[in-house]
């Protein structure tokens, strides 16, 4: 499209995953690659593209190092998604073309949705996923096609930052704030808004954080999401204060 060894580290995006589902509608993600059956349904015409909805996500997994960067790309549909085989994104300004064969579905309150959570640059290359204008081509299993366009922006002096220099760059910014909370299997025991008295503000980690772990009796970690218009910011995951240790997030 919270995306730490590797789940371990798989485990935690795929959690992950399952919080953005606050972002678009409650859609479902699961960070990776998806592969899963396609099943098709018949209808005499494609469904068309209610609206496109993209996030740029800056996944901060240490401390120390500049984030990680992703795009979150789902199509909201007229019709039954799972009628859906591919989706093509072309940057009008580059020669950049992601292809996503049998994409991730769901259906959720009565809205289609087809998408990928794990859209990246080539970043073998340097290359960061390009601002500016993309279009978006929808084909189902009939090979029919339908098309849609959305824009990315952000900072691009956030791909230099460490959390310290996040955090000081944020300070001005309109944001919302959200948490996750996390069992020690990763699987997620809250996703929403903190609680006034956790203190959760503009830092990459609560105030408070003894108030969260003593309500989540469960909790192992927890990492707090900062989205600012279209872009989204995970903190390192913050852990339980272990037997004469500190609370500090990953270095």
């Amino acid at each position: 499209m919270c995306f730490e060894s590797f789940f371990c580290e798989e485990k935690i995006q795929n959690c992950v995953g399952l919080c953005f589902r606050k972002f678009f509608c409650k859609v479902f993600f699961v960070f990776g690659i998806f592969c899963g059956t396609l099943f098709f349904s018949c209808s005499n015409t494609a469904p068309a593209i209610v609206k496109t909805e993209a996030k740029v996500v800056f996944d901060f997994e240490s401390l120390k190092k500049p984030p990680v960067q992703k795009l979150n790309l789902f199509v909201v549909l007229s019709s039954d998604s799972r009628r859906t085989e591919s989706l093509n994104i072309y940057h009008k300004n580059s020669a950049l073309r992601w292809s996503v064969q049998q994409p991730q579905i769901s259906q959720v309150d009565n809205q289609y949705y087809a998408g990928y959570t794990n859209i990246q640059g080539a970043v073998q290359n340097g290359i960061c996923i390009p601002q500016g204008e993309y279009d978006v081509c929808f084909m189902d299993a009939q090979g029919r096609e339908k098309f849609s366009s959305f824009k990315v922006l952000y900072d691009e002096e956030i791909l230099k930052m460490n959390c310290d220099d996040f955090e000081e760059f944020i300070q001005d910014k309109n944001v919302k704030f959200y948490i996750g909370i996390y069992s020690s299997q990763s699987h997620v025991l809250y996703y929403g808004k903190p609680d006034d008295s956790w203190n959760v503000n503009k830092k990459i980690q609560s105030e408070n954080y003894e108030a969260i772990f003593n309500t989540y009796r469960d909790c192992d970690f927890y990492r707090i999401f900062f989205a600012v218009d279209d872009n989204v910011f995970i903190m390192p995951k913050v852990e339980r204060k272990k037997s004469g240790g500190e609370n500090k997030g990953e270095q």
